[in-house]
């Protein structure tokens, strides 16, 4: 990738120096301009381009302070090859304090690749993909939601399905989970994989705080995949081998009423375990859902105290042989 040249983030940045950009996107209704704010760290030493983001889903937060922190202490001098930062992706999203755009209502990870011509999420995802296209080696997303922390990345037989695998790993996260279920074939990190640019979705709690202890995971991920890559100096943060997770499910609540969990994320569950029961308005239960594999670990959990059928209530994901 030729990092000299960004055509979607203006002039070009000099070697060994970093600037505060903007990437535009589109108009809001009233006209003024939707730009989203970017870091661009160029290293005095060659090397590959990350593009790193947060906010993909404008209520979680964690890994756009972690960005904060990782550019801030990045050097210039010392640093091989070129960071893109975007702290908030969905900015509209994020302005609202909400996972999706209050102008349609969309799920951005769910609209890739996006069109030119389709409403305001649709015309984000595109803009996206087309700056990313243009300009990364490889991708990191965080994400904080009901989650475990774990690492996502598309199995696919090629390059950069391999890289997508190995940036997992290098992540240092606990869980690394191959995936390449249909449901999740509009995310990002599939499309850019499946377009030959490796990327991880990389997961944490979250729920709308900014935690110390999250924000500091995410960091390590950051500081782990850059330094594995030759990009920084340093020690990468010691890990222990993840757990490595195939065939995610998704399990949604089969009634609707007051939610009494029997699980919490992180939890090693077997074929036929309670994971929840739900409750009338009365406090009977009104039906229960059993873990339908065989061993699994619970990866995303619904904490709220009701849920509506249909609603997710948990994913769990099948521990690899």
């Amino acid at each position: 990738m030729d990092s000299n040249q960004y055509p979607l983030l203006t002039v070009p940045v000099d070697p060994g120096t970093s600037d505060r950009r903007s990437l535009a996107i589109g108009r809001r209704t009233d006209g003024t301009a939707v730009v989203l704010p970017v870091f661009v760290v160029k290293g005095a030493r060659p090397g590959p381009v990350l593009w790193v983001q947060g906010c993909l889903h404008g209520d979680e937060y964690a890994g756009s302070r972690a960005i904060h922190h990782f550019v801030g202490g990045l050097d210039p001098d010392q640093l091989g090859g070129t960071v893109i930062a975007l702290p908030v992706v969905n900015l509209m999203a994020w302005e609202q304090k909400s996972r999706v755009s209050p102008i349609d209502y969309l799920d951005l990870n769910r609209v890739f690749p996006g069109s030119p011509y389709g409403t305001w999420t649709r015309l984000l995802a595109h803009r996206l993909l087309e700056a990313i296209s243009a300009n990364a080696d490889f991708v990191l997303d965080l994400h904080g939601y009901r989650s475990n922390y774990f690492a996502l990345y598309f199995q696919q037989q090629d390059e950069a399905g391999t890289m997508a695998e190995q940036l997992a790993l290098d992540s240092g996260a606990p869980a690394v989970v191959g995936v390449n279920e249909a449901w999740l074939d509009r995310s990002m990190f599939v499309v850019l994989t499946r377009r030959g640019i490796p990327a991880i979705l990389i997961e944490a709690p979250g729920e709308g705080r900014n935690d110390p202890e999250v924000i500091n995971y995410y960091h390590q991920c950051l500081q782990s995949i850059t330094i594995k890559r030759g990009m920084i100096q340093g020690e990468a943060p010691r890990s222990s081998p993840p757990d490595r997770i195939k065939n995610l499910i998704s399990i949604p609540a089969p009634a609707s009423g007051f939610l009494d969990l029997k699980v919490k994320r992180g939890d090693k569950v077997n074929r036929g375990q309670i994971l929840a029961r739900i409750l009338s308005a009365f406090g009977d239960p009104v039906a229960e859902v059993q873990a339908p594999e065989g061993v699994a670990l619970v990866l995303n959990l619904d904490t709220h105290g009701v849920i509506h059928k249909g609603e997710p209530l948990v994913m769990i994901g099948e521990f690899c042989d």
